[in-house]
């Protein structure tokens, strides 16, 4: 599990993104994540998103796949990290 926090903040006391990943082999899946209300609009989804795809990549990763967020903002945040939506509906980079 990844976590986006302020680093002033007591750790785990307020988080503003998170995001879970499993990983089997090289391939990275996200199940689950998000954003409390509060800290929504504030841009910390697609930050973390993008440190989390970053960090499978450098942890040996080829790909990282996760569901369709339901949201054409959070396919044009897929989109923009590079992923690629699937037949099937899920997206990978």
């Amino acid at each position: 599990t990844y976590t986006l926090e302020d680093l002033a903040a007591p750790a785990g006391e307020d988080p503003k993104a998170v995001i879970e990943v499993h990983r089997e082999g090289d391939v990275a899946t996200v199940v689950g994540g998000g954003v409390p209300e509060r800290h929504r609009g504030h841009g910390y989804g697609p930050r973390l998103a993008r440190q989390v795809t970053t960090a499978v990549r450098a942890e040996g990763c080829r790909i990282a796949r996760m569901a369709d967020p339901g949201t054409e903002q959070g396919r044009g945040m897929l989109r923009g990290l590079g992923y690629s939506r699937l037949p099937d509906g899920t997206w990978e980079i």
